[in-house]
This record gives C-alpha cells, structure tokens and sequence, in this order.
C-alpha cells in the first residue's frame, strides 16, 4: 500500500502529480509575484550584456576600422561584450537557483497550511543557497558522467563545440535515469534542512519506498523541460517576427537601438519569469511527495510558524514485527515525528532584515551595466 499520510491522502504517481498541478494553480498569486521577482533579477544580471550586444551591432556591420589600433580596439569591445553577457548568464544561473528554493518554499507552507510570504521564502533560499549550488553542481557532474558513459557504449563520438575541441554535453536519456533516485535532493535541502549529502541519501531511501513514483517525477521534469524550451524557442520566433514587422535596426538610428533595446530586456524579463514558473511547477509534485511522505518540515521551519499536521497512518517498516515476536531494527525514519502534547515551543528563530538582492549581485549589476552603458556611448573606435 502506497504510504499515506493523515491530512494529505496516498503517495501515488498519478495524485502526487495531480496534487501537485493543483497546488500551483491555486498559488498563482504569490507565484506570480515571485516571477515577476526573478525576471526582474534577470534584468538586472544580464541587462548590461544585452546592451552591450545590440552596441556591438549597430556599428559592426558597417565598420571599417583604418589603422591595426582601431582593429584591434574593435576586436577588445566584441570580447567585452560578449564577456558581458556570459557573466549575466551565470548571474541569471545563480538567480535561477535562487528562485527554485522560493518557489518549493512558497508551495510546501501551502501545502501544509502555513502562511509564507515572498520574504519568508526568499529568506529560506538565502539560507540554502550554497548547499542547492552544491548539489546542483553534484548531480550535473553524475549526469555528465553518465552521459559520456552512454555515447562511448553506443559508439557515438561526442560533437566538437566552436574551438573544435571534442565535449561531452548532458543527455536526457541517461540524464533522466541516473536522476531518478536523486530527484528530490533539491526538495530534502529546502524543506528537510538536509545538508547535500544527506539530501542525497534522503532522496535515494525515499524513492526505493516509492519507485514509480520516482520514475514519474523524473520524466514528468523532462516533459517540463521540453515545454519550457519550446516556449523559449517560439517567443524567439516571435520576437525576430514583430522585429521585421517595425523595420528595426538597430544601426539605423538612436530611436531604433531604444526600441531593440526595449523590446530585448522585456523578452529577458519575460525568460526569467518563464524559468521560475517552470521550476515552480516541477518542484509542486515534489513537494506533495515529500509532505505525503511524512518527511521532518525542519527547513520550512527556519523562517515561519509551521501547523501541526497528523501523522503518517502507515507504520514506518522499521517498527513492523517480524516472525518471531522481534520488532525490526531502529533505523532512521523518513516519517515525521510525533508532535508533542501541550503548548508548542517557538518554531523559528526571528530573523533579521533580507535585502532583495544580496550585497555581491548588487554590486556585480551595476559593475555590468556601467561597463556596457559606457561602451554604448562611447561607440565604435575612431
């Protein structure tokens, strides 16, 4: 029988996943408010390289450098550039993981009745941060792994990338099955407190509880991850449209670099609204497992006031009598512990004030978007 809990009903593939659809469409509101959040960081990270880009443009196509200075002075602000826009996209990478851990945290307090606002949950991902970068960085080293593994056995030589040096890339297919016992470490960080390791093992037990569940969690953040690359993929197409429906060029005049200017941080905004709902609506089934699981609410209850909840109905196997009148050994537990009668002690500590974005985001924003205001203006080399 599938593990139960008292409030939230059975663990199985199809109502965690139904579950969990349903928990994110009724927490629209604060989700969209948390997108808006995260697509406006984008902004901010990767704005100034966007900037720097379309500078680039308006003047590279039509350039004719006259002494080997000015070449060379053309070729430094192309590379600065484009170093503009590969520091905002790891900016962005780090806003991203940011935004996995407010949204998991946004959807667990409705999951269990807690009142959790967008502070709280962006306190709760300054809290995990480093571990979910650490586990972020683990998984994709397996997964690398594991996909250089698949193409050496299927005989497949990996592609070379611009330098024409052979790289192994990730595939889904290996990807997907070495994933599937780890495929709530991420949910055992932010809502467990579970340090990476242990958000590993807490994972692996969990899913050799629940395997088809595993299974359908993992193919259904594939699925997921398709969707969003296809929405990507067609508001690109979008965007090249209504840029030849108005004529915009940006080497045509100042108006028309605004304009592209304009339009190309919306669509930045709307990327990074896009990413965190995807994320948003991949963690939802992850969180229901978890919760209908019984698994400890320690993390949630660093930054708010989490409700008593029932107990899990199904006795942990740990505890079932075996033949011969011996209970089983005393293992760790994945099920929540029983809650304690008589008034409840504080459930977190207060915490201080939480900036909107941390003092070295702060600082690396305005470093970029000086840097690529700065050479907008200056132009191309003369």
């Amino acid at each position: 029988m599938a593990p139960t809990t008292g409030t939230t009903g059975p663990a199985g593939p199809i109502a965690v996943l139904a579950e969990g659809l349903g928990q994110a469409a009724r927490a629209s509101t604060p989700l969209r408010d948390a997108s808006v959040y995260v697509g406006v960081l984008f902004v901010a990270m990767a704005g100034g390289g966007v900037l720097a880009e379309l500078g680039i443009l308006s003047w590279a196509l039509t350039y004719e450098p006259s002494s080997m200075f000015e070449r060379i002075t053309a070729i430094d602000a192309v590379q600065r550039a484009n170093l503009l826009l590969v520091t905002g996209a790891l900016g962005c990478l780090v806003v991203a993981i940011d935004g996995t851990a407010i949204g998991m945290t946004l959807l667990a307090g409705r999951v269990v009745n807690a009142r959790v606002s967008l502070v709280d949950a962006l306190a709760r991902a300054r809290q995990v941060f480093w571990r979910l970068l650490g586990a972020t960085i683990l998984l994709a080293i397996v997964q690398l792994l594991a996909s250089a593994i698949y193409r050496l056995a299927i005989g497949a030589r990996p592609a070379p990338n611009p330098a024409g040096i052979p790289a192994f890339t990730i595939d889904p297919v290996p990807a997907v099955l070495v994933a599937i016992p780890f495929v709530l470490t991420t949910g055992a960080i932010v809502i467990c407190d579970d340090g990476v390791l242990a958000a590993f093992r807490r994972s692996a037990r969990l899913i050799a509880r629940a395997r088809r569940l595993g299974v359908a969690l993992a193919l259904f953040a594939l699925l997921s991850g398709f969707v969003e690359g296809l929405a990507l993929a067609s508001g690109f197409d979008i965007l090249l449209r209504i840029t030849g429906v108005l004529h915009l060029d940006v080497s045509a005049s100042t108006v028309s670099y605004l304009a592209s200017a304009l339009i190309g941080l919306a669509i930045l905004m709307a990327i990074g609204s896009l990413v965190f709902t995807v994320a948003a609506v991949i963690a939802a089934p992850q969180v229901i497992a978890l919760v209908r699981l019984g698994v400890p609410l320690t993390g949630l209850r660093r930054v708010v006031d989490v409700p008593v909840v029932d107990t899990p109905d199904t006795p942990d196997p740990a505890d079932l009598p075996v033949p011969g009148g011996v209970t089983g050994p005393a293992v760790p537990s994945d099920r929540a512990a029983p809650q304690p009668e008589g008034p409840a002690e504080p459930l977190h500590a207060p915490r201080g004030r939480v900036r909107w974005i941390t003092i070295p985001m702060r600082l690396l924003a305005i470093a970029l978007w000086v840097i690529a205001v700065s050479s907008v203006l200056v132009g191309p080399p003369s």
